[in-house]
């Protein structure tokens, strides 16, 4: 657990957390079977969202196939606008409502009724424009879709589900 404390550390130096979120200590304790080139980009993929929403909640799903963390403006998945799932090579940036996101680049993944996804293999995936873009979309669809939902001034992190059996990296 102290390499995971030290690299979020660094990720709050680099980051400079304006509203000082700092990641659950559960969030951190369901993260540790992950690769630790994994757990980096999920806390700098967070810290992306956060910037555009830091008046979200963070809705954390330890479930069977992935860790996942879910953003919305309450504490309901169905007001969600993105979310982190964290897998052992690879973290997904989904989008809830991705099929309603324009998309003319055919960049988001996805064949489902709604969700579309980014794959985010490399650190530098982080820093493409079309990332932060895509959370910014995000963003103003779910506004539109749910105007009378205002941000939370007492956001803050809930655990949702925790499934006993886990198919994780070891």
């Amino acid at each position: 657990m102290p390499i995971i404390r030290k690299v979020v550390n660094v990720l709050i130096k680099h980051f400079h957390y304006v509203f000082n979120k700092r990641p659950s200590e559960k969030l951190l304790e369901f993260m540790t079977p992950y690769p630790n080139h994994v757990q980096n980009k999920a806390l700098g993929l967070r810290a992306l969202v956060l910037r555009q929403a830091p008046n979200s909640f963070e809705l954390i799903y330890d479930s069977y196939n992935a860790l996942s963390t879910a953003f919305s403006f309450t504490s309901d998945l169905g007001n969600a606008f993105c979310h982190i799932a964290l897998y052992s090579k690879h973290l997904n940036l989904g989008f809830n409502h991705g099929t309603a996101l324009e998309d003319p680049d055919n960049l988001l993944n996805g064949s489902g009724k709604r969700t579309r996804h980014l794959k985010i293999k490399k650190d530098k995936d982080l820093e493409t424009p079309y990332v932060q873009s895509f959370i910014e979309k995000a963003i103003a669809h779910i506004n539109k879709r749910f105007p009378d939902v205002e941000p939370s001034s007492d956001a803050k992190v809930i655990v949702k589900s925790v499934f006993d059996n886990k198919r994780r990296p070891y």
